[in-house]
């Protein structure tokens, strides 16, 4: 079962992963980049998230 922390780094991705998209609209950024962005920061975010789990 998750915890309520589990939904905070959950609620806390989608709203990131949300402003780089829209970011990347409102500048004009080729779609390939923004692919690019977000898929980086998916890996980096999940990447910290299961890093500071193991550590708990």
């Amino acid at each position: 079962m998750l915890v309520p922390e589990d939904f905070i780094y959950t609620a806390v991705y989608m709203l990131l992963s949300v402003l780089i998209v829209v970011y990347c609209k409102l500048c004009k950024i080729k779609n390939s980049q923004a692919v690019c962005g977000v898929t980086l920061f998916s890996v980096m975010y999940w990447l910290f998230f299961f890093s500071d789990a193991f550590v708990k």
